[in-house]
Order: structure tokens, then sequence, then C-alpha cells
């Protein structure tokens, strides 16, 4: 890269002359150099393979990828080199469960004949464990997710369905994979139970 502040010094006109007027001549030119850093940085972070993590929010921006609270940088690059494919699945539910999973969430999605009070446009969203919060009660749901899942249903989920009821299994497990882990029906349970599950939305998606 040229040195600006030498070459503005060395093409300065004579009436520039002295070391005032060099000191002049080297400021104006470190602004114009300046300038070009700058402008190189900014083409390199339109590029997510060698963009600053801290670009990588824009760019998520320009591709409308939902961006995890605490994602970390190298798994937002490469979902951002995949976002052709991502799109692709847009409107489809395998798309959503892709949509969940990309922020690190698992969720499970119930359709007819799997629930018999599902119409054929209707759907069910239950999101599992493990989560990026503390606590496994409903009312440690952060407020901040709640709102992410609901755009996330409403931003992915197929035009014409609706979503009946999204919902966080906050203990971790159904009814049936907890009997199952009790052996027969009358044993002791494994440790307390309650079901603990939180409908973040119902009937409005």
């Amino acid at each position: 890269m040229t040195d600006f502040d030498d070459y503005q010094a060395d093409v300065a006109p004579p009436w520039l002359g002295g070391p005032f007027g060099e000191l002049w001549s080297r400021i104006l030119g470190l602004g114009k150099q300046g300038a070009i850093v700058a402008a190189k940085n900014a083409v390199k972070n339109g590029f997510a393979t060698i963009a600053d993590p801290d670009a990588l929010l824009e760019i998520a921006a320009t591709f409308n990828l939902d961006v995890g609270f605490d994602e970390v940088s190298s798994r937002l690059r490469a979902r951002i080199l995949a976002a052709w494919e991502t799109w692709q699945l847009a409107g489809t539910l395998p798309g959503m469960v892709r949509a969940f999973d990309s922020i690190g969430f698992a969720i499970e999605i119930r359709e007819q004949p799997q629930s018999s009070v599902l119409q054929w446009w209707q759907f069910d969203v239950t999101i599992h464990p493990p989560f990026p919060w503390a606590g496994l009660a409903p009312e440690n749901v952060p407020l901040a997710y709640r709102a992410l899942f609901v755009a996330l249903v409403r931003k992915w989920k197929p035009t014409h369905s609706e979503c009946r009821r999204l919902e966080v299994n906050c203990y971790g497990e159904t009814w049936t994979v907890r009997q199952a882990r009790r052996g027969t029906w009358d044993a002791p349970p494994p440790e307390p139970w309650t079901g603990r599950r939180l409908v973040v939305a119902e009937g409005i998606l």
C-alpha cells in the first residue's frame, strides 16, 4: 500500500514547503490512507468467509436469517454460506425444523394422524431441552426467547397452515417417555414430575 503521508509531502507544491506545510501535507495524506483502509475493510466485510465477526450480523440480516442471542460467529458464518440452501426450504415444516435447529433448539412437530384433534391444516410445535437459560420451570423462559419462537414459526411455516399450539417442554420428557423409564405402571416414579409445559402461543399463528 502506498504511504500517502510520504506521497502527499513529495507532491506538495512549493508554497507548502517548510515544516508547517509538510506537516499539513502529511496529515492530509494520512486521511486519504485511512479512507482507503476503511474502503478495503468495507469490501472485505461483505464476504462471509473473511468478514469480521461483528459484520456477520449485518450480512445475516441481508439474507433475512435469524440469529441466536448467544450464537458463536463460526456457526453464524456457516449458516450465511448455506443461506441459499436454507431458503429453498422456506414455507415447509422441514424448513421450520432447520430454522430452530440453526439457533440451537430441537423441536417436535405434530400433524395428522399423530394427533386426532388437529385438522389437516394445523400443527403443534413443542420445543425440547437443552435450553440456554437457567431453570426448568415455565417462568424461567425469558420473554425475548418466547417472542423469538413465535417469530420463527410465523416466518417459516407453510402459508396455508396454522400452528394450533406452540409450547416449551420445560421438564424435558413426555409422559410416554417417562412411563417407559418406569418399567411397569405401578413402579415408583424415578423423580417428581409435574408435566411442566409453557404454552407460548395458542391458536394465533
